[in-house]
């Protein structure tokens, strides 16, 4: 995600997951920035539309589960910031680790799968 490699603070990136994580905030109150305030409001509408939609082919509630994805991806994004801006040099396997999450499959794949086929 763009957000997380253009230059935001620790504190921002920080912000993000935990508005995400807390999830049931003022989507007009309490962010450390402009950006914030937009990443969250698109992720957060990104979800309720995935869970509406998902519920549809479903017929069951999966908006928590796109939730705890998308907050993988977030955290495994937040881990990266906070190694480069530590100067951090993961081993092969911490990379790999968080490298398979961060690359966001989970996110596109995952999700996409309530809406084209049978019920999960």
């Amino acid at each position: 995600m763009f957000f997380f490699d253009g230059g935001v603070t620790i504190d921002e990136s920080t912000n993000l997951v935990y508005r995400v994580e807390k999830w049931n905030v003022d989507v007009d109150k309490d962010y450390c920035s402009e950006q914030v305030q937009i990443v969250f409001s698109a992720i957060k509408d990104a979800i309720c539309w995935m869970g509406d939609t998902g519920f549809k082919w479903q017929e069951r509630d999966v908006t928590s589960h796109v939730t705890q994805i998308w907050l993988d991806v977030l955290n495994s994004m937040l881990r990266e910031v906070i190694w480069r801006r530590d100067a951090y040099t993961p081993t092969m396997n911490e990379y790999m680790k968080n490298a398979s999450v961060s690359f966001a499959l989970g996110s596109i794949v995952l999700n996409t799968m309530y809406f084209v086929g049978p019920k999960l």
